[in-house]
């Protein structure tokens, strides 16, 4: 598996979002696989909302790579061949 670098800015974090861990405090990432990005991007960064689902207003955070490894591909759907009934 290879390494994925992310650098975010912190300024655009929701700060209400952050919430208390036993070891620190903490708060949500999501990368959204973006396989035919114009700039070579592999990954977009978004905060993620504790408990709600990824909406358009979740901060986009930054851009990022997959570094030493193959870029992401959206894995390929089997296509059937015919038909499977027995009879």
């Amino acid at each position: 598996m290879s390494n994925i670098k992310v650098t975010i800015d912190v300024t655009k974090i929701i700060k209400d979002q952050l919430f208390q861990g036993e070891k620190g405090i903490y708060f949500d990432l999501i990368l959204i696989p973006t396989p035919n990005n114009q700039y070579g991007n592999d990954y977009l960064v978004k905060q993620n909302n504790k408990g709600r689902e990824l909406s358009k207003n979740n901060p986009v955070l930054r851009n990022t790579k997959n570094f030493g490894g193959k870029p992401y591909k959206e894995p390929e759907t089997p296509k059937k061949q015919g038909n499977d009934l027995p009879f």
